[in-house]
């Protein structure tokens, strides 16, 4: 699973021009945030509208990284 969401976060950021080592990141770091973090959630949150919320703040960040400049 990492591996394909390393992928397309290694597609998204080769298509909005953004280089992830200049900005001391890679595709595979940033997936395996974005896993640990969800899976994490399901412990440390048991409502799933919080779980929902602190998804989508994890996505922004994730967003952020992948956006020139």
């Amino acid at each position: 699973l990492v591996g394909h969401v390393a992928a397309a976060i290694e597609d998204e950021a080769a298509g909005n021009g953004v280089d992830l080592t200049a900005k001391g990141l890679s595709a595979k770091l940033l997936a395996d945030m974005l896993l640990d973090g969800l899976e994490g959630m399901k412990t440390r949150i048991s409502d799933p509208e919080e779980q929902r919320q602190a998804a989508a703040a994890l996505i922004r960040v994730i967003d952020l990284a992948l956006r020139p400049g």
